[in-house]
C-alpha cells in the first residue's frame, strides 16, 4: 500500500494543502496521506503560530470529505521524546508500524525541500521515503536537485543538462523526488494570516478561526515554547 505522509505548519490548512495531497493521491496511486501538523517548524521557531490544538482541528475539517485523508499526532506536543523531534524520527516512528509491504512517500512543498539539506540527517530520509514535492508550474526540478546534500548533489554538468530535460522526477543513488506543478489551488498561509482573506480558505476552517480569533489584529495567537528541527 502506497501511504504518504505530509508534514508541515499548516498555519491555517488552506485549499492549496487539499488541491497538492489530492494531486500526490491520484498520480502515485496513496491509499492514505497522513497529514501531519508540525508542533513547532524549525524555521519558524521565532514566528507565532496557532496553538497546535486549533492547527490540528482545522486539518481535521478541512480533511473530512476525502476517505484518503487521515490526520496524524506523530509531531504532537504530547508525544514523549527525549529530544526534539526530528523529521527522520517521525519518519522511522512511522515505517515501524507499517506493513513490509508497504510504500512510504513523503509530501513538502518546494520552499521546505530547499533546505533539505539542513534537515537532520538529510542523506538518510531521502533514502528512507520517496519525496513528492509540490511546485508552482514550471519549477525546474534542477533547482531541487542542487539543494540536495552536497555528497547525493549531481555535478554541475548534471544539473545544467537537466534544465532541458522535460522530467518531473529525479532518481539518483539513495533518493528518488518527484515534482508535482500542475495544481489549480495556489496559496500561501503566510498571505491569509496576514490579508485576513479567507477565499482560499473552506468556509468551514473560516469559521473556525473567526469563532477562536486565531488570527486576530489584537494577536490572539500564542507562541509555541517547544522547539523542534527537521
Amino acid at each position: 500500500m502506497n501511504i504518504c505522509l505530509f508534514g508541515g505548519t499548516f498555519d491555517p490548512v488552506h485549499l492549496g494543502h487539499v488541491a497538492i495531497a489530492k494531486t500526490a493521491a491520484d498520480r502515485f496511486a496513496l491509499k492514505q496521506v497522513l497529514f501531519c501538523p508540525a508542533a513547532v517548524s524549525p524555521f519558524k521557531v521565532d514566528q507565532r503560530t496557532a496553538p497546535y490544538v486549533h492547527r490540528f482541528a482545522m486539518v481535521a475539517l478541512a480533511t473530512r470529505d476525502d476517505a484518503r485523508f487521515l490526520v496524524s499526532d506523530l509531531e504532537s506536543p504530547d508525544q514523549e521524546s527525549s529530544g526534539p523531534n526530528y523529521t527522520i524520527d517521525t519518519v522511522r516512528m512511522l515505517q515501524s508500524r507499517l506493513g513490509k509491504s508497504d510504500h512510504l512517500y513523503f509530501l513538502c512543498g518546494a520552499d521546505a525541500f530547499l533546505h533539505i539539506a539542513k534537515w537532520k540527517e538529510p542523506e538518510a530520509l531521502l533514502s528512507a521515503c520517496e519525496f513528492i514535492v509540490a511546485a508552482r508550474p514550471g519549477y525546474p526540478l534542477a533547482d531541487l536537485a542542487a539543494a540536495l546534500p552536497e555528497s547525493m548533489r549531481p555535478s554541475k554538468q548534471v544539473l545544467k543538462a537537466s534544465r532541458s530535460l522535460p522530467s518531473d522526477s529525479l532518481v539518483l543513488p539513495g533518493a528518488n523526488i518527484h515534482l508535482i506543478s500542475d495544481t489549480d489551488e495556489p496559496a500561501s498561509s503566510t498571505r491569509i494570516r496576514k490579508s485576513k482573506k479567507t477565499t482560499q480558505l473552506d468556509p468551514v476552517i473560516s469559521a473556525y478561526i473567526k469563532k477562536h480569533k486565531l488570527y486576530s489584529v489584537s494577536g490572539a495567537k500564542q507562541v509555541n515554547s517547544k522547539k523542534r528541527t527537521e
